[in-house]
């Protein structure tokens, strides 16, 4: 594509960075305030939403850092504060049990231990036999997990409510010259609303441990088919998105996660990017 069609599709100005700041100080504030601060939730919610989109965008990202970060700060604040009330121990007096009423439920107790002895005895090894058998189906379902959690072109993946395919990978450079992976995807949709691809995943690079910097704009990259808007059961192929590269020389780790999860367990695979030249 030409810089025209460029500037005219990507404008300097970052409106994803601008709300996630606003949303970010405001749901800060009025989150301290007792009780009222709970209707602030959304804001902070998608102080966090707009923050992740506007560091994407070329303008404008430490604003988009700081929003995030304040509806971030804002929500282990509001979480926090009352789960460490709900850890507070309570003043219980404790209540005891006469001497009398203690020996005739140890003598009861006594009693019905030596009723069940020998059931206990008879099926203790069909219990270790059925603990085998558990402990074998939990090392192959974890087994499947870790075969499952890794990104393989061709193979399907279930991110929250949708399907992602991965189909190839190429090299690119953006505006600035710095380097660029280009992911190829298809993207099925399996909820009950509708749904933009790119709102509902993210691709992260890792060289050395560290995240990579956030790349610029690509020519010719097909980002404008992620962003449309797919009905339930909807599909879109050949949709592309990019992840910075920092040293061509070094392994590239990919991650891919829910756009927005704080537990989740996120599909990687290592790329050697001299493979793709």
């Amino acid at each position: 594509m030409s810089e025209a069609t460029a500037n005219t599709t990507m404008p300097e100005k970052n409106s994803m960075a601008t709300a996630a700041l606003v949303l970010g100080i405001v749901g800060l504030v009025i989150g301290f305030i007792p009780f009222l601060g709970w209707f602030m939730f959304p804001a902070w919610v998608m102080a966090i939403i707009f923050g992740i989109i506007g560091r994407k965008q070329m303008f404008k990202k430490t604003s988009a850092t700081v929003g995030m970060i304040l509806g971030i700060i804002t929500i282990i604040y509001k979480f926090g504060f009352w789960i460490l009330i709900a850890m507070l121990p309570t003043d219980e007096e404790p209540d005891f049990a006469s001497d009398e009423d203690n020996e005739s439920e140890e003598s009861e107790s006594e009693e019905e231990m030596d009723d069940v002895t020998e059931e206990v005895d008879a099926g203790a090894t069909e219990e270790e036999e059925q603990d085998t058998e558990e402990g074998v189906n939990e090392e192959n379902i974890e087994e499947a997990d870790d075969e499952n959690a890794e990104i393989v072109i061709g193979e399907s993946m279930e991110i929250d409510d949708y399907t992602l395919t991965v189909q190839d990978y190429t090299l690119s450079t953006d505006h600035d010259g710095d380097d660029v992976l280009v992911i190829e995807y298809d993207w099925v949709n399996n909820s009950d609303e509708n749904a933009s691809p790119f709102m509902t995943f993210i691709f992260t690079g890792y060289q050395d441990g560290v995240e990579t910097d956030s790349e610029g704009i690509v020519e010719d990259v097909d980002l404008e088919t992620g962003q449309n808007d797919v009905q339930p059961g909807g599909e879109v192929e050949g949709a592309e998105t990019t992840v910075g590269i920092n040293d061509m020389d070094e392994e590239l780790e990919l991650e891919l996660d829910v756009l927005l999860s704080f537990d989740s367990d996120p599909y990687t695979t290592t790329i050697d990017l001299e493979d793709l030249e």
